[in-house]
């Protein structure tokens, strides 16, 4: 049972190599075979056209054809025309008449049907009746006839006794060495195609062996392994993906670490004090009494908060917070937030002010619970962490198809670097926004799931005030 993946690969292409390689041989043999012999064919058609002209042209000369019937010469000066080597070949013939002056054995006892039987020796003459003069056996009798004529006169026939098979055994062994020729290619392109083969399906599987290692890696909580592959084709981009998904998968880790430290720790301190008090009060070092109480029951209320809000965010992360969304007005529900937000202000000795402008109405699909405590969280941030004498400005615009609500306030601010993670659970800004102003970090990621769930976005920037600038987009209902 083959599992390898790179050995899959080798075969595959293998195969398909010795497939091509194969059907490229059969086609070759067809096509060899059927072109060669009508190579042939013609070959032996122009032949029988200059014999058959040679022929007229001695008949010409006597208007008979006896003299070509009593000289064995001139018959083969018939035969051999055509045949490129022709002058040569009769004079050898007729020298060696000439020395000997003995005749030429002729092939009229020859064997027909041998393979290597040439051309001339299957030639014939025959009379306008098609009786035999000279020239092969008249026992074989030929398989064509070629008429001879001479100026539009029929003078005779040529008679070609065609051979069993096209190609004689010259013209055969021709075709077998050009298959074994073919055939030592095939091998020897198979076996170099088995040696390119197996370094690319080496190279090709390579990049999914280090991806199938690196899942591995991943399963077993490894979220830093990342791969280095760099090309632009299909696994580069299965390549990209992994790595984005490894780096959401650590982030997520190391996110969810940050929460149960965040969770640990906000539940940590009112537990502590709680605990140091009431055991101060066991101890007799503090008397209980209304001034105590109130103490234990602040940071109860602290830590109620704290389990609200987380209980919230998890309702919120999970999908499961419902949203009614209707037609409400976007400048009552902020109007009506800010002035409920205003008494907290005072306390506080800041300054609280709304700007609209001349807008009277913005019509949103919203959940106007949801809003308010939008808006209320992002105010109470603001009283929580700006310093007295202070203030916090809130306006609202129109762009586009957006309604633009600007939150601002003044000093202390969050360093530049930190102001994209103001979202985060648990976050607190460095400098005077930290726990002293009371707080789990909870209210802007709150805030952030809110505006999400009504497809509007939320981003902190510097405050032209000196404090924070909390902007809010969510979309008109047009």
């Amino acid at each position: 049972m083959i599992n390898s993946l790179k050995l899959k690969v080798f075969l595959v292409l293998l195969a398909t190599i010795a497939a091509v390689v194969m059907t490229a041989f059969v086609v070759f043999q067809w096509s060899f075979q059927r072109g060669f012999i009508d190579y042939l064919h013609s070959q032996e058609q122009s032949r029988i056209q200059q014999v058959t002209q040679e022929a007229c042209l001695l008949y010409q000369q006597s208007n008979s054809w006896t003299p070509v019937v009593d000289n064995a010469a001139l018959w083969r000066r018939v035969r051999y025309a055509g045949n490129v080597d022709a002058d040569i070949i009769v004079k050898a013939l007729d020298d060696y008449e000439s020395r000997t002056n003995e005749p030429l054995p002729d092939w009229s006892n020859a064997s027909l049907n041998d393979g290597d039987t040439p051309f001339e020796a299957r030639l014939s003459l025959y009379d306008p009746q098609k009786n035999w003069l000279t020239g092969s056996s008249n026992n074989e009798r030929p398989s064509d006839f070629y008429p001879i004529s001479c100026e539009h006169k029929l003078t005779g026939f040529i008679g070609v006794v065609m051979k069993p098979e096209m190609l004689h055994m010259r013209d055969q062994a021709f075709t077998e060495e050009q298959t074994q020729s073919f055939v030592i290619l095939a091998l020897v392109t198979v076996f170099i195609a088995t040696l390119v083969a197996w370094p690319v399906a080496q190279r090709l599987t390579r990049p999914l062996k280090a991806l199938s290692n690196a899942s591995h890696k991943l399963a077993n909580g490894e979220y830093s392994i990342r791969l280095n592959n760099r090309s632009k084709d299909e696994i580069g981009r299965l390549a990209k993906d992994f790595n984005r998904m490894a780096q959401t998968l650590q982030e997520n880790e190391e996110g969810r670490r940050r929460w149960m430290a965040g969770i640990a720790h906000e539940l940590r301190t009112p537990l502590a004090i709680l605990q140091g008090e009431i055991e101060a009060i066991q101890d007799g070092i503090r008397p209980l009494n209304q001034q105590s109480l109130a103490s234990l029951h602040h940071e109860t209320q602290q830590l109620k908060r704290l389990v609200d809000d987380l209980y919230e965010l998890a309702l919120s992360d999970r999908g499961v917070v419902s949203y009614r969304m209707e037609d409400i007005d976007l400048v009552e529900c902020l109007e009506q937030s800010v002035e409920s937000s205003r008494h907290s202000f005072e306390e506080k000795h800041l300054d609280l002010s709304l700007d609209v402008g001349t807008i009277t109405h913005i019509p949103l699909k919203a959940d106007y619970r949801r809003l308010s405590q939008l808006f209320t969280n992002l105010l109470s941030n603001s009283t929580r962490y700006t310093d007295a004498p202070g203030q916090c400005r809130v306006s609202v615009a129109v762009a586009d198809d957006w309604a633009e609500i600007n939150v601002m306030d003044s000093s202390p601010g969050v360093e530049p670097e930190n102001l994209p993670r103001m979202f985060e659970r648990f976050f607190r800004g460095e400098g005077s926004r930290n726990r002293a102003y009371g707080g789990a970090g909870l209210g802007l990621s709150i805030c952030h799931n809110i505006v999400e769930a009504h497809g509007g976005t939320i981003e902190s920037r510097p405050s032209p005030l000196g404090g924070v600038w909390i902007h809010v987009k969510l979309p008109l209902d047009t």
